[in-house]
């Protein structure tokens, strides 16, 4: 995983440029009403400032674990009822378990090597209900060779200016070069820079791993449909075997 510092560097604008995903928020929640009850207890793996678990704050008991302090301060401030730990996502042990465990927004991606991601299942397995699902997803292989390929990707919130690049470093994986320019005042900006490894691997290869942890429950790709050789992201949806 990229370093706590890089993490917090990104935190204070993290909401204003990645954290509002709205089909993904959609799909939790819709999820969530299929399989849980009130008080049911809810795990993010990831959760930076926990703008997908306030989503669910009316009904749920919320616990979230992130590596950057910078990002769980945020979540502490947004959430005030829920329970935010700094830990590491692929190596835990909070000895409770919950009806719902997720990890969005390609944060898999983030751990270094499949022997990481392997570890996140266990401990994933380790900490669901009988009932429970673990819903997760991750950016293809294929996505993240397509964007190293790409010129560098612009964004413009508000007044503000991000510059993304992501460079191919091995086979398996890739740094995303951040550049953001904050406007301090009028033409004057700061400008923040972050370097974030994500690693990528062959979906079949991915979800053969899964399998042997998880009972399949649903896999589409990034627009809920079949997943394909071409797909982007793909969302799983597991329980306990």
């Amino acid at each position: 995983m990229a370093s706590k510092n890089h993490y917090d560097s990104l935190a204070p604008f993290y909401d204003t440029v990645i954290g509002k995903n709205n089909s993904s928020k959609k799909f939790l929640l819709n999820t969530a009403k299929k399989y849980l009850k009130r008080d049911s207890k809810i795990l993010e793996l990831g959760c930076g400032t926990a703008e997908n678990l306030s989503i669910f704050t009316k009904k749920y008991k919320l616990t979230g674990i992130d590596i950057s302090e910078g990002m769980l301060k945020i979540a502490r401030k947004k959430i005030p009822q829920g329970k935010f730990i700094q830990a590491d996502i692929a190596d835990f042990n909070l000895k409770e378990k919950f009806d719902l465990i997720f990890c969005v927004y390609d944060t898999v991606n983030h751990l270094k090597d499949f022997k990481a991601w392997t570890s996140l299942f266990r401990c994933v397995k380790n900490h669901l209900n009988k009932d429970g699902i673990f819903i997760f997803d991750f950016n293809t292989l294929y996505k993240l060779n397509i964007l190293s390929q790409s010129d560098i990707y612009p964004e413009f919130p508000g007044e503000d200016t991000l510059l993304l690049n992501v460079r191919k470093v091995t086979k398996n994986l890739f740094n995303w070069e951040i550049n953001y320019f904050k406007q301090v005042s009028g033409a004057k900006y700061e400008l923040i820079k972050s370097v974030i490894p994500e690693s990528g691997y062959a979906t079949d290869k991915i979800l053969n791993e899964v399998k042997k942890h998880f009972s399949l429950i649903n896999i589409s790709n990034e627009s809920f449909k079949k997943v394909t050789k071409n797909s982007l992201r793909v969302f799983c949806t597991v329980k306990l075997k």
